[in-house]
């Protein structure tokens, strides 16, 4: 080996061992290092996030005037934190965001800190422009030490998986991804979210296109379209509807106007601009308001609304009704369907309104602005669409085609009317604690029912479906209970189905409360198929005449005499005496 040769090889070992034992360190001494800012989450008062060339990004911690920091707020503080770019306006942050860099922050730590000779030269690191620069803000209630500390990350250090970080005078080595933790804009930190409070107690929901309008509205948890006309929706598909509107997220800030032009999104600029002086669409929903005592109760089945009978029995729907789309489009919703304002499941609750405008090509969607807030933003097209659709198929999509929607398993009251009078089953448990169903007769005297007939009755009612929705017919009489003839015109025979759900216990469980009542008329013509019109349904559902003949040899089982093994046994005769 000559003397060049071992020369190089003597500097590569001394470089070597410089990057091990200084820019590495001694990890087994001081596993977790010093912290970088000495502060928990619950001390930030404000951070700032400033990169070159860009407008910082400030998160702010909420309180009210003259209000202090309390002792041990939580990471979200008094009010959450809010965030704006540059001198722009404040809006809610993400608490998630919010949490995780506080989190970061608490539980940045250094391992090695440069000697003071060294740190001066801060070009040398590539920290005379950080790249990024946080300025922490303590909260100013004598918690902890008072004041702002800044740091700024520099280059990579030699060593892979390193960065140089600025503590104040001082330069610290890091791991090069805590970087990633906290380089984040103002967008990324804000709250995305358009509506910001609870999804639970959505009563209502309205949509309006030009000059159509669809509407919902959910009471004691099930949902009914009331506009364009009133019918049951699939409880399920209706709330999944409303939560996209409460749920909607912004995927993007409407540019900012030129400085020569309005900003107010009311005026004739922006309206033009975004397309808010005629929204394409407008969405409003109602927030249930705190239940109330007494309030919610279910009326009693004699007090039922009446349906009002149709001009004409078996009008049969349009080409659109036929495919389950449509029907009778000369008719709208009735009268009472348009809610006054303040009057509904809505009375008394938080509402809210969105409006959305013109097509954004950058990000892509389309514009909206909620009622009263000047701020114009970007939702998904997605949405808009969805939205819009629901509006001009008139809700087709969340109509329920169920006949009846109780659960079979809570039923306790059975009542079927027909033109020569009314039966009624009560279910109850017997003495060994099993459920059974009696008859009550004329007089009220109850008598033991075919309990498995009754049961059979109730599955198949509420596992059956209609196949389409038809105007409604001409029905008889006008109590929900009671069966009447027919006028003798159409030869129609008419029956009246209710069944009455057990109440949920109330709070200290001494009483139930009243349970869901189910009507349904069912009408079979002599030519043409069944038809069904539930209590509250301006529109019927037509049956399949195989559905409906289920239904018909359920029903006679509940008439039919028992079985023999049913029977009860006769005595045996006694035997004869001895001669």
């Amino acid at each position: 080996m000559n003397r060049a040769t071992g020369f190089a090889l003597l500097a590569a070992l001394l470089l070597g061992a410089y990057l091990f034992f200084f820019e590495r360190g001694d990890r087994a001494e001081a596993p977790e290092g010093e912290p970088v800012f000495g502060m928990t989450a619950e001390a930030v008062a404000a951070v700032s996030l400033e990169r070159p060339g860009t407008p910082p990004a400030r998160l702010e911690r909420e309180r009210g005037e003259g209000e202090a920091f309390p002792e041990g707020a939580p990471a979200d503080g008094a009010g959450g934190f809010t965030v704006r770019e540059g001198d722009g306006p404040p809006a809610p942050a993400d608490t998630a965001e919010v949490d995780l860099l506080l989190q970061n922050l608490e539980s940045l730590r250094f391992e090695r800190r440069l000697p003071d000779e060294a740190a001066a030269d801060r070009a040398a690191f590539g920290l005379a422009e950080p790249e990024l620069t946080l300025r922490v803000e303590r909260t100013p209630d004598g918690r902890g030490e008072s004041g702002t500390v800044v740091v700024g990350f520099g280059a990579e250090t030699p060593a892979p998986g390193n960065r140089y970080l600025a503590v104040g005078d001082a330069v610290v080595v890091v791991p090069a991804w805590t970087k990633d933790n906290f380089d984040r804009s103002a967008w990324d930190l804000r709250d995305k979210r358009v509506f910001r409070f609870d999804t639970a107690g959505i009563t209502e929901l309205r949509l309006r296109a030009g000059d159509e309008e669809v509407a919902l509205e959910r009471e004691r948890g099930e949902w009914r379209i009331v506009r364009p006309f009133r019918f049951a929706a699939d409880s399920y598909d209706a709330s999944q509807l409303a939560a996209k509107v409460r749920e909607a997220e912004m995927t993007g800030l409407a540019p900012e106007e030129p400085e020569s032009s309005d900003s107010d999104p009311g005026s004739d600029g922006d309206g033009a601009r975004f397309g808010m002086a005629d929204p394409r669409l407008i969405a409003s929903f109602t927030v249930e308001p705190p239940a109330q005592p007494g309030i919610g109760a279910q009326p009693e089945i004699e007090a039922q609304p009446e349906v009002e009978a149709q001009p004409e029995v078996g009008v049969q729907p349009d080409p659109e009704a036929q495919q389950g789309i449509e029907v009778s489009p000369d008719t709208e919703a009735a009268p009472d369907s348009e809610a006054a304002p303040g009057a509904g499941p809505g009375a008394g609750g938080r509402s809210a309104t969105i409006h959305f405008g013109g097509e954004s090509a950058a990000p892509p969607g389309v514009f909206a602005r909620v009622e009263g807030d000047p701020t114009v933003f970007v939702v998904g097209e997605s949405l808009f669409e969805e939205l819009l659709g629901s509006v001009r198929d008139r809700l087709a999509a969340v109509r329920s085609l169920r006949l009846f929607r109780f659960a079979a398993w809570k039923a306790v009251e059975l009542r079927l009317g027909e033109p020569d009078g009314e039966s009624l089953f009560r279910r109850r448990e017997n003495d060994d604690g099993e459920r059974e169903w009696t008859r009550e007769g004329p007089e009220g005297a109850a008598t033991p029912a075919d309990s498995e007939a009754v049961e059979d009755l109730l599955y198949r009612l509420n596992s059956t479906d209609g196949e389409e929705i038809v105007a409604a017919p001409a029905l008889p009489g006008s109590r929900a209970t009671t069966g009447h003839s027919d006028s003798g015109r159409s030869g129609a025979r008419f029956l009246t189905i209710t069944v009455i759900e057990e109440g949920e216990p109330d709070g200290d469980g001494t009483s139930r409360t009243a349970g869901r009542v189910e009507t349904v008329r069912l009408r079979t013509p002599e030519d043409g198929l069944p038809t069904a019109l539930r209590e509250g349904d301006e529109r019927a559902l037509r049956l399949t005449e195989e559905a409906m003949e289920e239904i018909r040899l359920l029903l006679a089982a509940l008439d039919a005499p028992p079985t023999a093994a049913d029977a009860p046994e006769e005595p045996p005769e006694p035997d004869p005496p001895p001669p």
